[in-house]
C-alpha cells in the first residue's frame, strides 16, 4: 500500500463518518414508527401493536438496507477509481471506510432508539397510542457497507483481469 499517504488515511474514512452521518440522520427523518395500543389487563397495562403493523419495521430496515448499500456503493465506486490499478489497496480502504460508517451509523441509530426509549410514556392509559420507538432490528444490516465495498473491488479485479490477461497468439503464416 505504497501509495496510500497519510492524508488518505484521515480523509477516506472522514468521508465516510461524515457520509454514515447524513445517512443516519435522513433514516431518523424517513424511518417510520409502529403505532402501538395500550391494552388493560389483570396485571397492569400492556403495550401491543395497534393491529399486524409490520410495514414500519420492515420499512425502517429497509431504508437503513437502501442508505448505507447506497452510499457504499457510491464511496466504493470511487475508491475503485482512485486505486484502479491497485485492488488491494482500494479493498483495504473501501472496507475500512465500511467498517467506519457502518459503526457511526449504528451509533447515530442506537442514540435515536434510547432517546425515543426515554421519551416514552410512563403512564399508559388504556386505549391511547403511542409510538414504538424506532431502531434497526436486523443487525446484517450494518455490514452491508463493508460487503458493498468488497464487491466492487471484486468487480474491480475482474475487469483488470479481462484487461491484462495475455491475448492468444495469431499465426500470420496459415491463411
Amino acid at each position: 500500500m505504497s501509495d496510500v499517504t497519510r492524508r488518505d488515511l484521515v480523509a477516506w474514512p472522514a468521508l465516510a463518518g461524515g457520509l454514515a452521518a447524513l445517512a443516519g440522520l435522513v433514516w431518523a427523518n424517513v424511518a417510520p414508527s409502529d403505532l402501538l395500543k395500550v391494552v388493560m389487563t389483570t396485571g397492569g397495562a400492556v403495550v401491543v401493536p395497534d393491529g399486524m403493523q409490520t410495514e414500519a419495521y420492515i420499512a425502517a430496515d429497509g431504508i437503513a438496507a437502501l442508505l448505507l448499500g447506497g452510499v457504499g456503493l457510491v464511496l466504493s465506486i470511487i475508491i475503485v477509481l482512485r486505486w484502479r490499478t491497485r485492488p488491494l489497496v482500494a479493498l483495504v480502504v473501501g472496507i475500512s471506510c465500511g467498517v467506519v460508517g457502518a459503526l457511526i451509523f449504528w451509533s447515530i441509530v442506537s442514540a435515536i432508539h434510547a432517546t425515543e426509549v426515554a421519551a416514552f410514556p410512563t403512564v399508559l392509559v388504556e386505549g391511547s397510542h403511542p409510538y414504538a420507538p424506532r431502531t434497526v432490528r436486523m443487525p446484517a444490516i450494518y455490514v452491508l457497507w463493508p460487503m458493498v465495498a468488497a464487491l466492487a473491488v471484486t468487480v474491480q479485479g475482474v475487469i483488470l483481469w479481462v484487461i491484462d490477461r495475455p491475448k492468444p497468439a495469431v499465426d500470420d503464416a496459415a491463411g
